[in-house]
């Protein structure tokens, strides 16, 4: 296989890295939001968090926002999967 070049590799290196900023950009305003109430909000970025990565707290999180706009429906299977986590124990 051949080497990438150094421009690729340093373009494939951001990438990675700047995916993860996103992934806590979100993650921080998401808990923002939840701790201001704000909870639809917070639902909306919640999701982009666990389209980008598995994350127990956000799952948790999420789950709550949903119990707290009364979306049991939406918290139920969230809080199933919640209680399977490790972090549960």
């Amino acid at each position: 296989m051949k080497n990438l070049s150094p421009k690729l590799s340093a373009l494939l290196v951001a990438l990675f890295y700047l995916s993860g900023c996103s992934t806590s950009y979100y993650y921080e305003k998401a808990s923002v939001e939840f701790d201001n109430l704000q909870y639809a909000n917070a639902i909306q970025d919640f999701h982009k968090v666990l389209e980008m990565k598995k994350m127990s707290c956000a799952k948790i999180k999420l789950a709550h926002c949903y119990r707290l706009i009364n979306d049991f429906d939406a918290a139920a299977p969230l809080y199933a999967e919640v209680v399977t986590l490790p972090e549960s124990e």
